[in-house]
């Protein structure tokens, strides 16, 4: 609220200051003044968006989360998460593009999670375009544990994810990463290669482990 109030009295100022520019005899004096006190507004306001909710429409929403074992029902902490965001926008009324924003974050000890607000930059950065809607998701990277429900108490993302026992879980898990490489953000594609990676190292510790028969490896043969 206080955010809102400060935003609005700048923009009066500011209109006041254009008032200015052309009404007093010396414009340089009024240009200068002017040019100031458009930076201050803008320094100002970047400060003070975060926390208006007349800009809440340019910023990605704050996201929390936590994570838990759907067994034990105890938190997983140092746990990799990826927060994306999506924003489909119309180019000359026809054209569809959309660029992806993300955060890379760990669990604490608790398994909790916190994504910040961020400025949308495709409002800025498109001409003659505008942003239609924006989706956020979360990816979770885990060579133990597989992502099986979720819900939302509170404005809080609580991910129930199960450990992994059989070579079913395992096999769903690998085509997640092989997804998110493909067609990820910049972080879900730099960690499913890190996670893909480890994976291919301890292929054969895995084939042992969760028993995989030998007519069931066909979907490790790009390894």
């Amino acid at each position: 609220m206080i955010g809102d109030f400060v935003i609005i009295f700048l923009g009066i100022a500011s209109l006041w200051s254009a008032y200015k520019l052309f009404t007093m005899e010396t414009k340089y004096t009024a240009f200068t003044f002017s040019l100031g006190l458009f930076l201050v507004s803008f320094v100002i306001g970047g400060i003070i968006a975060p926390n208006s909710n007349l800009l809440n429409e340019f910023m990605t929403p704050e996201i929390n989360g936590v994570l838990i074992d759907a067994e034990s029902n105890k938190p997983l902490p140092n746990v990799d998460v990826v927060v994306g965001w999506e924003s489909d926008f119309y180019i000359l009324m026809s054209t569809v593009q959309s660029r992806k924003k993300s955060i890379h974050i760990k669990t604490d000890t608790n398994g909790k999670f916190h994504a910040p607000k961020h400025y949308k930059s495709l409002a800025l950065n498109v001409p003659f375009g505008y942003r239609e809607n924006s989706k956020s998701h979360i990816s979770i990277f885990s060579l133990d544990y597989l992502r099986v429900n979720s819900n939302n108490i509170d404005n809080q993302h609580i991910l129930y994810l199960k450990k992994i026992n059989n070579h079913g879980m395992l096999k769903d898990n690998y085509n997640i990463l092989l997804t998110l490489k493909d067609i990820g953000n910049k972080n879900e594609k730099a960690l499913a290669i890190r996670y893909l990676d480890i994976f291919k190292k301890h292929r054969l510790e895995y084939i042992k482990k969760y028993k995989i028969p030998i007519d069931s490896q066909y979907w490790l043969g790009g390894m």
